[in-house]
């Protein structure tokens, strides 16, 4: 029994190693490039709400109905903040 719990502690140690070197490295290229990260992470966020845009521009009903845009859009902040309550333990 106690050949298997020191075989699952080091198991366990291997993980947080390996999940320490995982975080560390985008840690280090995020502090030495933060300029190019907060670029692309603009130009990321710009892109989809753009894309956002211009799908909802194809639906006829929220293209001529913008309040409709609007209260659809506080129904799914909403639901979204409902279900994020919900789902924290």
């Amino acid at each position: 029994m106690e050949k298997i719990t020191n075989n699952i502690s080091k198991i366990e140690e291997a993980a947080k190693n390996k999940f320490n070197n995982a975080v560390e490295r985008p840690r280090k290229a995020l502090e030495r490039f933060p300029t190019i990260f907060l670029l692309l992470v603009t130009a990321g966020v710009v892109l989809v709400l753009s894309g956002f845009e211009r799908i909802f521009d194809n639906i006829p009903i929220f293209r001529d109905n913008p309040i409709l845009m609007v209260i659809f859009g506080i129904i799914i902040l909403l639901f979204t903040g409902k279900l994020y309550k919900k789902l924290d333990l």
